[in-house]
């Protein structure tokens, strides 16, 4: 199911699709997203995710993405969301707590990488980073 946060039906705010099969992770980010200024839609895992892309047509400004999750992993939702052409220009900030090593990395290809536990500050850094890089 995926959590809506940070909507007070106010100006739109730009959306990250957060994919973290721990819940407190996700709300952890996602309340710190809402305090950064941007809307954050939770998925569970890769699979969750796909849906929630395909099906609500969402277009997020910035993943950020857990890397090992059941159903469909992080590395595998990388290569879907590379493949298709509507997702493989979406900023992607890899968030891990295991170590990865540099083959793992390089098949990931993250905009960012976020080694858990991080704060607000390092968050809000590669939210800037990687959507400075963006084509308008």
């Amino acid at each position: 199911m995926s959590v809506w946060c940070g909507d007070d039906g106010g100006e739109p705010r730009p959306v990250v699709l957060v994919i973290d099969d721990d819940h407190d992770s996700c709300e952890v980010i996602g309340d710190i997203l809402g305090h950064l200024g941007y809307r954050a839609v939770a998925a569970r895992d890769g699979a969750e995710a796909l849906r929630i892309l395909r099906d609500e047509r969402l277009h997020p400004a910035v993943i950020v993405l857990d890397v090992w999750m059941p159903n469909l992993d992080g590395f595998e939702l990388r290569r879907t969301l590379r493949a298709e052409s509507a997702w493989s220009t979406i900023p992607v900030v890899v968030a891990s707590a295991a170590p990865l090593s540099d083959h793992e990395l390089a098949q990931l290809h993250p905009d960012a990488f976020l080694a858990k536990p991080f704060g607000e500050g390092a968050l809000e850094a590669a939210l800037h980073r990687v959507m400075s890089k963006r084509v308008p």
